[in-house]
Order: structure tokens, then sequence, then C-alpha cells
């Protein structure tokens, strides 16, 4: 893929038949100019990708041949993009409606503040749009995230750019620089939690990460991993925990983020399996002795990391351990100027 235009957006496809006509429609009446869309496919079986290269010949079509999940799937697209001279890069799910402008308004404040490596629009709710999905993502001190004021209101944040600790991977905008730096997605995440690990890496990295709420996106939420089933979802979000943890936190922190999280995860397991839900609540107890496991066997490397800085702290809500929702607004702290 030569890119030409200013920004790319990357969108990922599983099994998206009933979801993709809307959100790329939205791709195609939003408006902002010199935008490019590259509509990659994790091997779907129900037509989907064929559908969109017929309806859609304007964007750019890319087979991946194999389920890479969420972040393998993501990382084949953005390498093309990259490949490219695109400055930019829109990322974005397939059960999403994009506002016309929304591009423009997070390209523009990236534009207008250097320091920032990425940002996301405003999440709705696609079955409420006067209720929030995603005001950006937070993290507690085991290492499980949530969106911040889901299920709030639309006035709980206002319209003021403010500073959150990730931006999620349903749909940010981020600077090919920043990538190029930091990386990609970590594929061993799979699915859940790489976008926090990606967000950590670039704060870690010196860059600040805020959410635009002028930019609007509907988000349906969990349309291509609902057949997981809720046992499977539990899973990943309890093994990533672990290695969101494993990745960022210090020395100090990681130690106390285990010696909190595997009690409350085995407490939730046996909880679970007691009261009948013996399949998510083994999920769970796998999970966290993978995450035991994957902690053993990162000891060298968690050493050897002891030292780095860590610019993110003052960020994370150490004290919770399983994620709360709604949640409070976070403290505007806008770039000077906007």
């Amino acid at each position: 893929m030569t890119t030409r235009g200013k920004t790319a957006v990357v969108v990922l496809n599983y099994n998206g038949l009933k979801v993709n006509e809307a959100c790329l429609n939205s791709l195609r009446q939003e408006g902002t100019p010199g935008v490019e869309v590259l509509f990659v496919d994790n091997d779907s079986t129900d037509g989907s990708f064929e559908k969109a290269q017929q309806e859609y010949p304007e964007f750019v079509h890319q087979q991946n041949g194999t389920n890479l999940f969420f972040a393998g799937g993501n990382n084949r697209g953005l390498e093309t993009v990259l490949s490219g001279d695109t400055e930019f890069i829109f990322i974005l799910n397939n059960d999403t409606v994009v506002e016309p402008g929304c591009i423009d308004r997070l390209q523009t404040f990236l534009e207008r503040h250097p320091e920032v490596g990425a940002c996301q629009p405003l999440l709705c709710s696609m079955d409420n749009p006067e209720k929030i999905a995603s005001g950006g993502c937070r993290l507690g001190g085991v290492g499980k995230a949530w969106d911040h004021a889901c299920g709030q209101p639309l006035e709980t944040v206002g319209d003021k750019p403010y500073q959150v600790l990730g931006v999620t991977g349903g749909a940010m905008l981020v600077r090919t620089s920043v990538l190029r730096s930091v990386g990609l997605f970590d594929e061993s995440f799979q699915m859940y939690f790489e976008d926090v690990d990606l967000s950590l890496r670039m704060r870690n990295a010196g860059w600040e990460l805020y959410c635009v709420p002028t930019a609007r996106v509907l988000h349906k939420g969990s349309a291509s991993t609902v057949a997981l089933g809720m046992w499977r979802r539990a899973y990943y979000c309890e093994r990533n925990s672990y290695r969101v943890m494993l990745n960022n936190f210090p020395p100090g922190r990681l130690a106390m983020g285990y010696a909190r999280g595997v009690p409350l995860a085995i407490v939730a397991s046996a909880y679970n399996i007691l009261t009948g839900r013996w399949r998510y609540g083994w999920s769970i107890l796998k999970a966290v002795l993978l995450g035991v496991l994957d902690g053993i066997a990162s000891l060298p490397q968690v050493w050897q990391q002891r030292k780095r800085p860590c610019r993110f702290e003052e960020r994370v809500d150490w004290k919770v351990g399983y994620p709360p929702c709604p949640t409070e607004p976070m403290e505007d702290t806008r770039p000077t100027g906007q």
C-alpha cells in the first residue's frame, strides 16, 4: 500500500457482515480530505471480506489468510501503512460509526500539540448515543483496565480535551513516528488490554495521551468477540492483566500487583465454580496459573528493567482491584493554549 494521504484508517474485520456496512459508509461520508482506508480481514468465513471488496472499491483491501486476533490482525495492517509515508494512523473497530469531521478534529489536535503521541475520540453507545462507552482507558493496581466514564452521560466529560492514561483500541489516532519508535501491539495479548500495553509504552517514551470529546464515534462493542463466550473473554482479560503488569510495572508495583491480584482472582474463580458457573470460574483459574508461570519466566526481564523510568504511575488507580463502573471524570489537564 503506497499511502498518499495524511491519515490512513485501519479497520480490522472478522466475520463482521452485520456491522461493516454502517462503519464503512460512515468513513465514506466522514469528510476529512486526504484520508485513505485499509480494510484488513482475519480470514472471515461469512463473506464479509468479499462484500467489502465489491461495495467499497475505493478502499484498499488486505487478506491476512488466518485469524490473527485483534493484535496480530491490526499489526499486519499497521505494517502495510508504515511502509508508506502517512503521518497518522486511525485504528478503528468495525462495529463503529464515525461521525462527520471526527478524524479532522483528532488530526488537528495532534498537529497543534506535538507533545501528544496519540488521541482518541469520545466513544458513545450505539444503542444510546447520549451515554459514554469510553472516554479513555483506566488501569488498576492489579493490571485490569476499564473504560473511563463508561455508562455516564456526555456532560460528564464536557467538550474540552483531557489527558488519559491510555487510548482505546476501538478508535485511536496515533502518529506513525510513535509506532515506529515504541512498536506495535504486543501480539502475545491476542485480544483485550493490548491497547493499554501500547499506551503505557507510549507514556514511558515520554508521549502524552488525550481524549478529544468533540470528536465522536458510536460503538456497538464486542461485535467480533461475542461468539467467544463470556468465559473465554474472562480468560483473556485475566491472563492479560498479568502481561500488562509484567511488561510495564516497576518491580515494586509488580510484586504488589501479583500479591493482590492472584488471591482476588482465586476467590472470584472459587465463587463462580461454587455457584454453578464452573466454566467461567475455571477460565479465571487457568488464566491465573498462566499469569504466575509467565511471572516466573519473566523474572530476568523484570530485573533488567528495574531502573527503567515509569512515567505513568500518577495516573494508575493503584488501590483498585476489580474495575468499578461507572467512574468519576478525570481532572482536566489540557495542553497550554487549547
